[in-house]
């Protein structure tokens, strides 16, 4: 029977692998969302509950000026 450790061991090489073979935007995007959990957590962690609504407005306002982008650019593709 197979360690803890010893699991935690191939479940992060297959993590490597995977990052690995993405493309080099989709690792930056990895890094990225992995680097946002982490401060979420630290914040979560200090209580620091304003600082997280925060983030989360300025996130959904980041996302939605990206959609409305998106949107924009079909409709000068569909002119």
């Amino acid at each position: 029977m197979k360690s803890q450790e010893q699991t935690g061991e191939e479940y992060l090489e297959g993590l490597k692998k995977q990052i690995a073979a993405m493309d080099p935007i989709g690792r930056v995007c990895s890094m990225a969302t992995i680097n946002l959990a982490n401060i979420i957590v630290a914040l979560i962690n200090n209580h620091h509950w304003a600082a997280i609504e925060e983030m989360n407005v300025v996130c959904n306002e980041l996302f939605s000026q990206a959609a409305g982008i998106k949107d924009e650019e079909k409709q000068r593709t569909l002119q």
